[in-house]
């Protein structure tokens, strides 16, 4: 699956905050006018770690502002989704919690699956009481 992230799919680095508009070739009709929104995966390195799945990615949205007629325009802005999993992952610069296909690098091979389960459930079980 690596060889399939690092053929076909590059990890976004960065964000597009200030739309940046393209220039038209040709013209964009006039019926079309509005914003299409994306969201997909577009981040799977992480300093000295490649994800393993393609699903794992964390996911960035992309948002296309399109004015039709004579003078159309089209403009682009990215802002990556800023989840729990991204937020601990791009501090310590590996995942932290398990993805689809990755499992968090602070995982303890060790402990049976069941184990794990009830480890996460026994510790967010233990921080829902503590908070008032």
């Amino acid at each position: 699956m690596k060889e399939l992230i690092e053929k076909g799919c590059r990890s976004v680095t960065k964000e597009v905050s200030e739309p940046e508009v393209s220039s038209i070739i040709g013209e964009v009709p006039s019926w079309v006018c509005g914003k299409l929104i994306r969201n997909g995966p577009a981040k799977w390195d992480l300093s000295d770690f490649t994800m393993n799945h393609i699903f794992d990615g964390y996911n960035l949205l992309t948002k296309f502002d399109i004015h039709g007629g004579d003078c159309g325009s089209v403009a682009f802005s990215s802002k990556f989704l800023q989840s729990e999993a991204f937020k601990k992952a791009e501090a310590v610069q590996k995942p932290v919690i398990s993805e689809y296909g990755t499992r968090a690098a602070c995982a303890d091979s060790k402990k049976s699956v069941f184990a794990r389960v009830i480890s996460t459930l026994v510790s967010s079980l233990s921080i829902s009481i503590n908070e008032k």
